[in-house]
């Protein structure tokens, strides 16, 4: 049995639609299509068979090894635009190309217009790191354009628009982190008995973040806060705390069906 091959795992792991649109997507390539037959075979496998795939090309100077990659290349392209409507993440990197591809065609109305609709969505939805970039793509706007008052006008503006954002950038950061810590200490030992574990978890809930959920600077990181002292308080058996932190952190999607969407 050959080991593990990470493109055929990639393969396996494709559901039915996904094939589906994968070749149709493949068709509108012209000329020969080996990571295409690598495709068919894969598909058929059940575990990886590398001489199975040799086979079906003998002495034909086909690169085995370029094909894979190639056709990791195309499935990967195929499941971005599939999903492509189906994400709030990736529509926002979509809509960051698109102003691109706009503003090197010099369609300045069209990109700014997409400029506004990016900074919108990331605020909303605490896409912070998409949201500099809509900033930047903002100020080669004005730039391309020779709008120099503009730039005079509105440069601080911007500046002091993007501290703020990286500030809240930075705190969602230390939530995750803090979520991750707690997550792994719940994963990894279960309840709580030893008195070492406990004095690590009850370090972690003296972290000033965790103290007051008022110190949490977005939706997320407001998440991030109830999430941790959950999974905490289950770790303590203090199921009664633990059932208000989730409900707490419930409450918080309730008023804001669109994170729903997002973040579930």
């Amino acid at each position: 049995m050959d080991k593990k091959d990470d493109i055929f795992e990639l393969v396996k792991s494709l559901t039915a639609n996904e094939k589906r649109f994968f070749q149709l997507f493949s068709k509108l390539r012209k000329g020969d299509k080996n990571y295409m037959k690598v495709f068919l075979l894969m598909d058929k496998m059940k575990v990886y068979d590398g001489k199975k795939i040799n086979n079906r090309f003998p002495k034909s100077g086909v690169n085995i090894s370029s094909e894979k990659k190639y056709l990791q290349k195309q499935i990967m392209k195929s499941l971005r635009i599939f999903h492509s409507e189906n994400s709030s993440e990736l529509i926002v990197n979509s809509l960051l190309q698109d102003i691109e591809i706009l503003l090197n065609h010099r369609q300045f109305a069209a990109a700014a217009e997409c400029i506004e609709k990016v900074k919108t969505l990331t605020l909303e939805l605490d896409l912070f790191q998409q949201f500099l970039v809509a900033v930047k793509w903002e100020s080669r706007l004005a730039l391309r354009k020779g709008d120099y008052k503009y730039l005079e006008t509105q440069s601080n503006a911007i500046y002091k628009k993007e501290e703020e954002v990286i500030e809240q950038l930075l705190n969602l950061s230390a939530y995750r982190n803090l979520n991750n810590q707690v997550f792994a200490m719940f994963n990894r030992t279960g309840n709580l008995k030893e008195k070492q574990k406990t004095l690590e978890l009850n370090k972690l809930l003296k972290n000033p973040l965790l103290q007051d959920a008022r110190k949490a600077k977005s939706f997320l990181a407001k998440s991030h806060f109830h999430q941790s002292r959950h999974l905490s308080m289950i770790q303590k058996n203090d199921f009664e705390s633990a059932y208000k932190e989730q409900k707490n952190n419930t409450t918080l999607f309730e008023r804001d069906k669109l994170k729903i969407t997002h973040f579930t």
